[in-house]
């Protein structure tokens, strides 16, 4: 009895909000009522034609479209399927190239993941919402662009607002070069303009108050910015790769940010927000305020600097916030106490540097990865929080062939632990330092114009086959090659050089490629020995070398393994499997043999947590006790998990 009055009740106020709606001012105004529901059902997934769904609210019945299957250019989502009221579009489930158009039903109350719910719409032109009214938020657009409103809306921040009128995404396949936003709207949502390559122009209304992560992200042929005097938050990567940005305006009214010199800084000049990619400077060189105490994350994102002069009394280094390729040096003040994740970019050519006794944090994951040219780093004071951690420099010595780690002599003892977590390995060396000198970095280049190391191609023959150098090595240059091969296939071959690392910059490695090719069915042979066949004098040797297969996953299983997939090849007799943490495999190699043609795939086991591996495979095919293998397939990476 109690169940039957809680429905008559729940009915009554269902009624009631529908009356409501009704009389409430269409959405192109501007203002509607509406419920925004969460997923609660756990039924499962219904296939309808080209739709694909399942319960979004179980009171009503509505449904939530998980994937659409079609490839309709002009595509028109229905407001029901099988009956049910088309209520939520799950993220991705509309996401295909060849969508030009589409409309959203009057239906909708939640649409996928904001702007990055069209990333595959590089022809997307227009997005259409018919009038919906539902509660304090519904959709709309205006001129093809998706908006959102809330009559209130709350932040993350607890900030409030009313009238909360959000631009959620502008088609990239627009075309337009210049894009005006109306004085209503609030916030510009996350990638709402990313990737909007012909965009040379955006007017920012006066009502804009936030501007969301990455809601101009590579929009290449952009060039200045102007901001109203009202926006208050501004949040991370927003204008990443912007390759032609050049300066940011900041109306002098504005309470939250200014600008110097077009540079974009909090309004106390305490953070430097945003160096504007493509922005020139004398010498090439930036001098930050003497005010900052914080650079933020891709702070600086440019290869137009090749120095950047930081301030005494800066505290934090963001993420990415020197991500600068052609920075040639950096010098950490002393005041700094925290570094952030890979604070020197992914690309980094820097080749010393020194970390000041003042810094204290170094945030978890890494922040000297990336600085795959670094050859010495200097420890000026105590341990670091954080630092203790063998992972801290994994990333770091992935491709260096020898790193030196210059400790203080005042700490050297209480770095014992950490000296000893390298013990077994020869890519890093510690060195006591007095503190003040640095090792030279500039030595002498061996003149190496006239050795060359060229791809070479053979027919199988059954002899090992390498590649060697041409040309004069210089004196005290001494060659190492990749072992020969035997086998038909296509193999990456190496030659390193061994140098004296005193006077002389190392030298980097050589690559050519080596094919041994089987013996096609056009070429005859007398009596020649392939394997263990022997061919007859005129008789044709017909040995094809096998089909490749793709590497279709892997994918991180507890207890520091991987599950690697691939499609399947049941001309074959099996396939090998290559996985190592050297990108380029060339050392650290190790191999699997799957014997089964008809398996799909295998684990990987005893594994290095947060080592990022690299793996590949190739099939194989026996003629008698000769075996003969595919090309390598594409690599894919995958960092392992504590």
């Amino acid at each position: 009895m109690r169940k039957k009055y809680l429905l008559i009740l729940c009915s009554c106020i269902l009624s009631l909000t529908m009356v409501l709606a009704s009389v409430v001012p269409g959405m192109k105004d501007f203002q509607g009522v509406s419920k925004v529901y969460q997923v609660k059902a756990e039924d499962g997934v219904v296939i309808s034609g080209d739709w694909e769904y399942k319960i979004y609210d179980s009171y009503d019945s509505t449904i939530e479209i998980t994937k659409y299957n079609g490839n309709d250019t002009e595509l028109k989502v229905p407001e029901t399927i099988d009956g049910h009221k088309v209520a939520s579009i799950s993220q991705f489930a509309i996401d295909y190239e060849p969508l030009t158009t589409i409309t959203f039903p009057k239906t909708i109350e939640s649409i996928g993941s904001s702007g990055q719910e069209f990333r595959k719409g590089k022809n997307l032109i227009s997005i259409k919402v018919e009038d919906s009214k539902y509660g304090d938020k519904y959709w709309t657009d205006e001129d093809g662009t998706l908006y959102s409103y809330y009559m209130k809306h709350t932040d993350q921040d607890k900030t409030e607002y009313k009238d909360y009128l959000t631009l959620i995404y502008c088609p990239k396949a627009r075309n337009s070069k210049s894009y005006k936003i109306d004085d209503r709207v609030t916030a510009i949502d996350s990638d709402a303009f990313a990737n909007c390559y012909n965009l040379e122009e955006v007017k920012l209304g006066n009502g804009v108050q936030k501007i969301a992560t990455g809601a101009f992200k590579k929009c290449t042929s952009l060039t200045s910015l102007d901001f109203p005097k009202n926006v208050k938050k501004i949040g991370y990567n927003a204008f990443v790769y912007c390759d032609k940005l050049v300066s940011y305006n900041v109306d002098k009214d504005n309470d939250s940010y200014c600008d110097l010199d077009g540079v974009l800084y909090t309004k106390d000049k305490t953070k430097l927000v945003s160096y504007p990619r493509g922005k020139e400077a004398a010498d090439q060189t930036y001098v930050v305020d003497p005010s900052c105490k914080e650079l933020g994350p891709n702070a600086f994102s440019t290869y137009k600097l090749e120095k950047i002069i930081l301030p005494n009394g800066l505290l934090k280094i963001g993420s990415f916030a020197l991500d600068c390729y052609n920075l040639k040096s950096i010098e950490i003040p002393d005041t700094v106490t925290t570094l952030e994740r890979w604070i020197l970019g992914s690309n980094s050519t820097i080749k010393q540097l020194v970390l000041p006794a003042s810094i204290t944090t170094i945030e978890y994951g890494g922040a000297l990865d990336g600085m795959w040219e670094l050859q010495y780093l200097y420890l000026s004071g105590p341990i670091p929080t954080d630092f203790e951690s063998k992972e801290r420099l994994n990333s770091t010595l992935n491709d260096l062939r020898v790193l030196t780690v210059m400790i203080k002599k005042d700490y050297w003892e209480q770095y014992e632990s950490y000296r000893n977590s390298f013990a077994s390995d020869d890519r890093i060396r510690f060195e006591k330092w007095d503190g003040k000198t640095l090792k030279p970095i500039q030595k002498k280049k061996y003149d190496m114009s006239g050795v060359k190391f060229e791809d070479k191609t053979v027919n199988y023959d059954g002899k090992a086959h390498s590649i060697e150098i041409s040309g004069k090595l210089p004196k005290g240059v001494e060659a190492y090659y990749t072992k020969a091969q035997t086998e038909v296939g296509r193999y990456d071959m190496w030659v390193s050089f061994k140098v004296n690392e005193e006077e002389y910059e190392s030298i980097e490695p050589m690559h050519a490629v080596l094919v041994i090719r089987p013996v096609s069915t056009d070429q005859t042979q007398t009596s020649t020995s392939v394997g263990s066949a022997t061919t007859v004098a005129g008789k044709k040797v017909n040995i094809t070398r096998p089909a490749a297969v793709k590497l279709a996953g892997v994918k991180n299983l507890k207890g520091k393994k991987i599950k690697v997939s691939w499609k399947k090849n049941t001309k074959v007799n099996g396939y090998q499997i290559q996985y190592t943490t050297n990108k380029k495999f060339k050392s650290g190699i190790k191999n699997v043999t799957i014997k089964k043609n008809k398996t799909t795939s295998t684990v990987l086991k005893k594994l290095k947590k947060k080592k990022t591996y690299y793996v590949r495979i190739r099939t194989y095919k026996k003629d008698g006790k000769t075996t003969y293998y595919s090309k390598w397939s594409n690599v894919k990476k995958l960092k392992i998990k504590k």
